[in-house]
């Protein structure tokens, strides 16, 4: 379980569990970086931004065009939504 109590600290555990994430499918990644970011600063539960790649970037852009690229971003998503909801849940 989970032991960390605030927001920010909920939210970088759960960035961490997308960066493995991305990581094990093969996805180079610049890692978790914490910073204010409007949108999310006064957010009342954890939240993240998730940059899957970059769209000056050809290979990046062909990835986040593709079905393929998608349906991995998706997937990356969901099992580390799973696995954090796994780790706060009181059993």
């Amino acid at each position: 379980m989970l032991t960390c109590k605030s927001t920010v600290n909920k939210a970088y555990f759960f960035g961490d569990l997308l960066n493995q994430q991305f990581k094990s499918e093969g996805r180079q990644t610049i890692g978790v970086k914490e910073q204010v970011i409007l949108v999310l600063d006064h957010s009342a539960m954890p939240a993240v931004m998730i940059e899957t790649g970059f769209i000056n970037n050809p290979v990046d852009e062909e990835y986040l065009m593709s079905d393929a690229g998608r349906d991995e971003i998706v997937k990356v998503t969901v099992n580390a939504l799973k696995q954090y909801k796994d780790k706060i849940t009181v059993k």
